[in-house]
């Protein structure tokens, strides 16, 4: 069958190599939702909501404690509303609102960083939406971040059942607030998959190409003898390990390999657009390696080029501009009209100017591999 569209690319693989690409895109899809939605995981298993003032107030009552509101009299930059345990009650317990995300974060390190003087040698405090442990004078210190409220907890060590039994009463958990920068970590993985699906997709195109697969394991060595193969000199892999070059290179060796294994303009989008689905295409479907340094082609390609060009400026732009509008009705950190603006035309400009080097790339190697 012959791969002239996503369908037909799909259907001309065997089930392990279907099954693999849904797989690993599902996994994909999945870790890349997580960067974006803060606490994902938590959130499934877990209803995280920010407590109202009066459910704070409600519960130190049934501790025997009394609240001391100090909202008005706060100086805290970005405070929205701060409430306090009385000076009877055994357990310091300090709930803070803030107007937004980024005064939330900068209080929350002040608090860390006062509270670090006190903790004991070899007490290692870790900067994210959860941090325990033990300080001086035998003081049990909890600092938790959901959202845009935090919750402080400063008691003597042998209250420290009971300041657990307040955290999780209030809904700030150790369950809930990871022991690891949530967003980090799912970066990582991302980065994970997206290498784990370029390492088994060139083995896979590297046996096309009539070379061994594992070949495509060694490094410096697998790029040279990739670049003898796709663009017919071992001398453009230079440009892969100059600093700055290499996403130069990795742009040439897209366009060439949509040539050689003859797919169409559309393939070539999804390569640079959605590179971890269609370089797993590419692979696994059924296209055979074209050693001629020239293909045939009717098509001006002037014409084509432009209309490439268009497309690869189009979509991303218009995804960002979704993104941006979503953005502005965030109701923890919106975007003002302004920041909208700025951020937007900033993108709109960076992106025109890559897309436009790509799009003198893809004309120049058009140009050198078509037969009139």
């Amino acid at each position: 069958m012959k791969c002239s569209n996503l369908k037909n690319c799909f259907k001309s693989m065997n089930l392990i190599s279907k099954i693999f690409i849904i797989f690993m895109m599902m996994s994909l899809i999945f870790s890349f939702v997580s960067i974006f939605t803060d606490s994902f995981i938590p959130m499934i298993f877990t209803n995280v909501k920010v407590i109202k003032n009066d459910e704070f107030v409600k519960t130190m009552k049934e501790y025997n404690c009394d609240t001391v509101n100090l909202s008005k009299k706060s100086k805290i930059e970005g405070i929205k509303s701060y409430y306090k345990t009385s000076k009877e009650c055994p357990y310091v317990v300090e709930y803070y609102t803030f107007k937004d995300k980024k005064n939330t974060k900068l209080y929350k390190y002040n608090l860390i960083s006062e509270s670090s003087k006190t903790i004991k040698d070899g007490d290692e405090l870790l900067l994210t939406n959860y941090s325990e442990y033990e300080g001086e004078n035998n003081s049990y210190i909890a600092i938790v971040q959901n959202k845009n409220s935090i919750l402080y907890i400063n008691t003597d060590i042998k209250n420290k059942d009971k300041a657990i039994d307040i955290r999780k009463k209030l809904g700030y958990d150790s369950r809930v607030f990871l022991d690891v920068d949530k967003t980090i970590a799912f970066i990582f993985i991302t980065f994970l998959i997206i290498i784990f699906i370029t390492i088994v997709s060139f083995w896979k195109i590297f046996v096309k190409l009539g070379r061994k697969g594992w070949v495509s394991l060694i490094p410096f060595y697998n790029v040279i003898c990739l670049s003898k193969d796709v663009f017919g000199n071992w001398k453009y892999s230079l440009l892969f390990f100059i600093p700055y070059t290499t996403i130069i290179y990795m742009v040439l060796l897209l366009v060439y390999l949509t040539r050689k294994f003859k797919k169409n303009d559309k393939f070539l989008l999804g390569l640079i657009l959605l590179y971890p689905l269609f370089i797993m295409l590419l692979a696994f479907e059924n296209s055979e390696y074209n050693k001629k340094d020239k293909v045939k082609n009717n098509v001006d390609i002037e014409k084509r080029c432009k209309k490439i060009f268009k497309r690869l400026f189009l979509i991303p732009a218009i995804i960002w501009n979704l993104i941006s509008l979503i953005s502005m009705f965030d109701e923890e950190e919106p975007l003002t009209l302004e920041e909208f603006i700025l951020v937007d035309i900033f993108f709109i400009l960076l992106w025109l100017v890559i897309s436009y080097i790509i799009y003198l790339i893809i004309k120049f190697i058009y140009k050198k591999t078509t037969k009139k």
